[in-house]
């Protein structure tokens, strides 16, 4: 439980790490948005939904590359997903947070400073997030962990391993066989 702990702290660092550097790429394309690429656009509004759409897309897609390799690359291996699959599930995880930071944001602004709200509501749904990702973007299939469990085994003479018993895994020795 202690190793799993760790992992499970190191990866969300890596997570929140990706999502700071996300924020970043997120206010620069915003920025040149606004003022380079839609300048020529004179309504203001449309000029700001525009950049911030690009903007939003593009960090999003920056995390998911970055996450995709670093943060859960000790998975790619494994998972066999298709690679546009992956990434519209990872697109779909974060407009599940996104939601449902607006909705923390909306509802606890009633009871507190909105800008408040938002951090609760950022930090809540980063959560979210991350165990949506853990759990079903970069998921291991239940056949790839039993591949994975079945790679302890070993059949060297008289190595101590895990051994499947049933549907249990237990401590044993796993002898090989004598030969003619």
């Amino acid at each position: 439980m202690y190793l799993f702990s760790i992992i499970i702290r190191h990866r969300f660092t890596r997570f929140g790490t990706v999502g700071f550097s996300g924020m970043l790429v997120n206010l620069a394309v915003l920025y040149m948005g606004q003022e380079i690429f839609f300048r020529d656009i004179p309504a203001q509004g449309l000029r700001l939904h525009l950049a911030l759409m690009l903007a939003i897309f593009i960090a999003t897609m920056n995390n998911f590359f970055w996450n995709r390799i670093w943060t859960w690359g000790d998975r790619k291996d494994e998972l066999g997903k298709p690679f546009f699959l992956q990434m519209g599930q990872y697109y779909l995880a974060c407009v599940s947070a996104m939601t449902i930071q607006f909705v923390c944001t909306i509802v606890l602004s009633m009871f507190v400073h909105y800008l408040a709200a938002n951090i609760m509501g950022i930090v809540f749904s980063s959560l979210i997030n991350y165990l949506l990702n853990d759990r079903w973007t970069f998921s291991i299939g239940k056949k790839i962990l039993h591949r994975k469990r079945l790679r302890f085994l070993s059949y060297g003479p008289g190595l101590s391993k895990f051994r499947k018993f049933g549907k249990t895994w237990r401590y044993g020795t796993v002898r090989k066989p004598h030969s003619l």
